[in-house]
């Protein structure tokens, strides 16, 4: 059997961390639920495989957490969901194709922040303080897709 560990902020909303599969052998279901409830909190309900809601694959626990980062917040409620696998589930990966134009406008930005960083100059100093990172790839970005349409609507014609 495999335990899989899943964590939400429940007064976000939000996934916080999705666990990998691990292997537990020979130990039994109630041993494992109670194990659980030591570690992640207070027993809050079952999961059911989403299938058949009748199937209970797991449950969900909940505890009260601070953040290490005060920025993003202070304390929450943390939920813990442990799923049972019978066996190790199979993933699949579709991985993202890095287009021409993304690539150079990647280029563009790492240029233009190689030479801001190498020798800049008091007007770029000025313009770095103004403008993010952010702010500059959005530009970039921008005007690389202009340059799509303009060469997409061209072949068109």
């Amino acid at each position: 059997m495999y335990v899989q560990e899943i964590e939400f902020d429940v007064d976000k909303g939000e996934c916080l961390s999705e666990g990998g599969f691990n292997e537990v052998k020979g130990v039994p279901v109630a041993q494992l639920r109670m194990a659980a409830e030591q570690e992640f909190g207070g027993y809050h309900g079952d999961l059911f495989d989403p299938d058949n809601k009748e199937i209970r694959i797991g449950w969900k626990f909940r505890a009260q957490a601070k953040y290490e980062d005060p920025e993003y917040g202070e304390e929450f409620t943390l939920e813990t969901w442990v799923v049972l696998h019978n066996t190790q589930p199979k993933m699949e990966f579709s991985y993202y194709v890095i287009q021409d134009h993304e690539l150079a406008a990647i280029e563009k930005v790492d240029e233009l922040l190689g030479t801001i960083r190498d020798n800049p100059t008091s007007e770029e100093v000025e313009v770095a303080d103004v403008i993010t990172l952010e702010d500059s790839v959005t530009t970039l970005i921008r005007e690389a897709e202009e340059v799509d349409t303009q060469v997409t609507e061209e072949a068109e014609e």
